[in-house]
């Protein structure tokens, strides 16, 4: 019997009196009727008619029950249907005691399979083996592999068939990395691409990174040595509540030499070194001073100063927030970040110089803003924009995938993980500052 025929099963009981004569057919899936006949004195018959025979019902019990006062008696028949193989699963390969792409294919009768890797068929050994189970119409089993290596990579294709028809089914099976990647050994076949899209971003920042590193050692190679003057330590957000503030006094040193007494009337003098400065400073303006091109740098009066307290310390001096007056022409004080020179050495005063005139050159929206500086005493003090939310680094991490992280040392619970538009966002504001500092 084949999938889909018609099938009429006849049932005759005989006894007496007449028996009671019918087909138990609980659980059939195909369409059934029953047609009774009765032939006297003795004979009871009824016949089964099956239409639309299913797959369902193969190997299916039919038991017919004749039954009168004296007695009941049965008898069964088994179905056999015929269909063509269907394969039901196929695995990706897993590693059990061996590796293992299962499979589970269904036919009857029971197909024959073939394997093939590569489009060829594979002849199996003690290394590759097809171990399965019968059930019914069923058949489960693994195609085993012994210690397979990146040779075994690639497309395997089951291919299942009887008389009815054949079937084939594939799944991609990667075992190990090749060494090479233009190993003529590896497989031509490779997954469908996945969706990368957040690893390209991954990459995008980190490259923007490395881009960041190489322009800031050629500006540091162009302009001169590395200053020893950074900022450094923690970055705290000023509370809501009444800080002491501090004013910073006024103490004069320095050697005045004749190259810096040309340098003009408001020129400032930082140990041997005079910088010329300016109250409101013409940015990219170059002159002339012993025959060396000046900066104008602007210069803060230190009684506009006043420290509120202090952020961090690094190895070269302090770092403290405070209130800056006469700054702007539209505020009356701002806050800033001011960062002092701890040793006013010869060297440091020096690389203090160098590192004003670099910074006031830079002036974009998305680099750090340098005010200018305050040499009328010691110490020699920077005054930069206040960033409230501190490090960039540290935000990021603050606002990644991971809720808790360690700042410092100490635990720093996350205000909420940044999205995708806010990621793109702040990307895009870091390569339009290393855009501007590539072109300086």
């Amino acid at each position: 019997m084949t999938e889909g025929d018609n099938v009429t099963v006849s049932c005759n009981g005989t006894g007496l009196p007449l028996p009671e004569v019918d087909w138990t057919v609980r659980g059939l899936h195909s369409i059934n009727t029953h047609l009774s006949n009765v032939y006297w004195p003795n004979t009871h018959s009824i016949n089964l008619n099956l239409f639309n025979l299913s797959r369902e019902d193969n190997n299916f019990q039919l038991t017919c029950i004749a039954e009168n006062v004296v007695g009941m008696t049965n008898s069964s028949i088994q179905l056999n249907v015929q269909f063509p193989p269907v394969i039901l699963r196929l695995a990706e390969p897993e590693k059990r005691l061996d590796t293992c792409i299962e499979f589970t294919v269904r036919g009857y009768p029971h197909p024959k399979l073939r394997w093939f890797h590569k489009q060829k068929e594979i002849q199996q050994n003690d290394y590759i083996r097809t171990d399965m189970d019968f059930y019914q119409d069923y058949l489960e089993g693994c195609l085993t592999f012994q210690n397979p290596t990146h040779i075994n990579n690639g497309n395997y294709t089951l291919e299942a068939s009887n008389p009815l028809g054949t079937v084939t089914k594939t799944v991609y099976g990667h075992f190990l990395r090749a060494p090479d990647e233009n190993d003529p050994n590896s497989d031509d076949l490779g997954r469908p691409d996945e969706d990368t899209f957040g690893v390209t971003i991954a990459v995008g920042l980190a490259g923007f990174a490395c881009v960041l590193l190489l322009v800031l050692f050629v500006l540091i190679n162009k302009y001169g040595r590395r200053s020893k003057f950074g900022m450094k330590g923690p970055v705290a957000v000023i509370s809501g509540e009444e800080d002491s503030a501090s004013p910073l006094h006024h103490v004069n040193h320095g050697i005045i030499t004749p190259c810096a007494l040309d340098a003009g009337p408001d020129a400032v003098v930082i140990g041997m070194t005079r910088i010329p400065v300016v109250e409101n400073p013409q940015y990219f303006r170059h002159g002339h001073n012993c025959n060396k091109p000046t900066t104008l740098v602007q210069h803060i009066k230190r009684r506009d100063i006043i420290l509120k307290r202090e952020l961090g310390e690094g190895a070269f001096g302090k770092v403290f927030l405070a209130e800056c007056y006469n700054l702007s022409p539209t505020k009356d004080k701002m806050l800033v970040a001011v960062k002092t020179l701890k040793d006013p050495n010869l060297s440091a005063r020096k690389d203090f110089q160098r590192e004003a005139e670099l910074l006031t050159n830079l002036q974009h929206d998305h680099i750090v803003k340098f005010y200018g500086v305050c040499v009328d005493g010691d110490p020699l003090i920077m005054v930069f924009e206040y960033m409230k939310h501190g490090d960039l680094n540290k935000f990021l991490r603050a606002h990644g995938p991971d809720a808790m992280i360690l700042v410092d040392g100490q635990p720093l619970q996350s205000n909420g993980e940044l999205g995708l538009s806010q990621m793109l966002h702040i990307a895009t504001q870091i390569a339009s500052g290393m855009v501007y500092l590539a072109s300086q």
